[in-house]
């Protein structure tokens, strides 16, 4: 154990990933379902447990960028992690 005078700063916050780039793609084919693959075509790294977690917060829409819940999908096959928008309108899953 080591005694400080102070504390080092405060690393600098993640605010989040820059999901645009992936949600275009998406979109651009409602209702197909991508393999979304940790740090290749704009899919943040993620551990295949860390899959589930991320699909829950894709389907309900807890990250913000697949607000509201019901406008993306999302599932996991063997620790893999796929998505697909839902085209509302369309209905289509």
């Amino acid at each position: 154990m080591k005694f400080v005078d102070e504390l080092p700063p405060e690393a600098p916050r993640h605010h989040g990933h820059d999901w645009g780039p992936c949600l275009a793609k998406l979109r651009a084919h409602p209702g197909q379902w991508a393999h979304l693959e940790p740090g290749k075509d704009d899919v943040p790294n993620f551990t295949k447990r860390g899959a589930y977690a991320l699909a829950g917060r894709i389907r309900e829409g807890r990250t913000s960028a697949f607000a509201p819940a019901g406008t993306y999908d999302a599932s996991v096959r063997g620790g893999e992690l796929y998505a697909c928008y839902v085209d509302t309108e369309a209905g289509e899953r």
